[in-house]
């Protein structure tokens, strides 16, 4: 219906690697990939091909190694080829040549999500209180100080084995 706006965003490497639109972007790919002129078709796989931007993923690998120790340059080399993966994967009926060969490989290697543009899933687990303060030390806070309280908190940061290990984010 916005074949321009559709253009504009993925021919954008800001937008397909916004972070914040990642389910919107993979949607978008989706639904809009065919509607775009070759050349703009070119220009999606080519960005796609290159992976998310290189200090995102650095971030992103030294944020992993930080909370849990991974290897940073493991971490960041597996989040980029899921980055590439799942946005393939959400055009791969239009793929052929190098790029279908590319995903085909990704899929081998690191398998296929069913549901790629679902970022997050829950599988089970329990939680846990993580407060350091009680139900009642709250409650008898003023406003303006519970919320300076709820603002300011931060969780500790807990090893892997208490939570689990976070999916890496496509």
């Amino acid at each position: 219906m916005y074949p321009i706006l559709v253009s504009r965003v993925l021919e954008s490497s800001e937008w397909l690697a916004n972070v914040d639109a990642s389910r919107e972007i993979l949607l978008l790919l989706k639904d809009g990939y065919p509607t775009l002129s070759t050349s703009g078709r070119d220009t999606v796989i080519s960005l796609l091909m290159k992976g998310p931007p290189a200090e995102d993923a650095a971030k992103l690998a030294n944020w992993a190694h930080q909370t849990y120790g991974d290897d940073p340059e493991t971490y960041q080399q597996r989040h980029v080829r899921m980055w590439i993966r799942d946005r393939l994967w959400m055009i791969r009926d239009y793929l052929t040549g190098h790029p279908a060969q590319v995903l085909d490989d990704l899929v081998a290697e690191e398998g296929a999500r069913e549901h790629p543009e679902l970022m997050s899933q829950t599988v089970g687990g329990w939680v846990q209180d993580a407060s350091p303060s009680t139900d009642q030390e709250l409650a008898v806070l003023p406003p303006s100080e519970l919320t300076q309280y709820v603002l300011l908190w931060q969780p500790p940061l807990l090893s892997s084995s208490a939570y689990g290990r976070l999916p890496i984010q496509g």
